[in-house]
């Protein structure tokens, strides 16, 4: 899917988090925001994005006075947390009904296919879990053409779809996004590596 081939080179990467912070760069993307939403009353947290090689790492640095400014030890690092060969990332901040939800998006777009990838997580009892997850493609034909496909995971309802029919995977639970990477939905069986062959 997507060309696995930037993923089996990604496979292995040893990433040092934060080298690029460390030394001054910008990160590749950042928000703030608190995860209460904009009314507060939660953690504050600064998110950022740094890339290395086909993958990119997330950091998110929680405060309780206020955002934690660069530089703060990390509260969550994840190397290698989606795929940026043949991609572009960046984060977001949406308002929903708990609170804030951080996104991580991935455009993409290779020989074999273009589309997008969402990765929702939100600070749950203390922890930073991935609640949702959306692909969607359109893979090109041979022929010419494409063939469309999505998955859309929602780990809170334990529920998976895609086109538009509901499938019947392993078990789904809200994740730990420390060991969240860029292949979990496929490897965990929630979405097909088949592509839009839905059986």
């Amino acid at each position: 899917m997507r060309g696995f081939s930037a993923a089996r080179g990604a496979i292995g990467m040893a990433l040092v988090a934060l080298s690029s912070q460390g030394a001054g760069a910008e990160p590749l993307s950042e928000v703030t925001g608190n995860w209460a939403g904009p009314g507060g009353g939660g953690f504050h947290f600064r998110a950022m994005l740094d890339g290395t090689g086909d993958s990119v790492t997330l950091t998110i640095l929680n405060g309780i006075d206020g955002v934690p400014p660069r530089g703060s030890a990390p509260d969550l690092v994840v190397p290698d947390f989606a795929l940026s060969a043949f991609a572009t990332n960046r984060l977001e901040v949406v308002e929903g009904p708990e609170g804030s939800i951080l996104l991580v998006v991935t455009d993409f777009a290779d020989e074999t296919a273009e589309g997008r990838e969402v990765i929702s997580l939100q600070f749950i009892d203390f922890q930073f879990t991935v609640t949702g997850y959306s692909h969607r493609a359109e893979h090109y034909l041979d022929g010419g053409g494409t063939l469309p496909y999505d998955c859309e995971v929602d780990l809170l309802a334990g529920e998976v779809t895609g086109s538009g029919k509901s499938r019947n995977p392993p078990p789904i639970a809200p994740e730990n996004a420390s060991g969240w990477r860029y292949d979990a939905a496929f490897a965990l069986g929630w979405c097909s590596s088949d592509g839009p062959d839905w059986g």
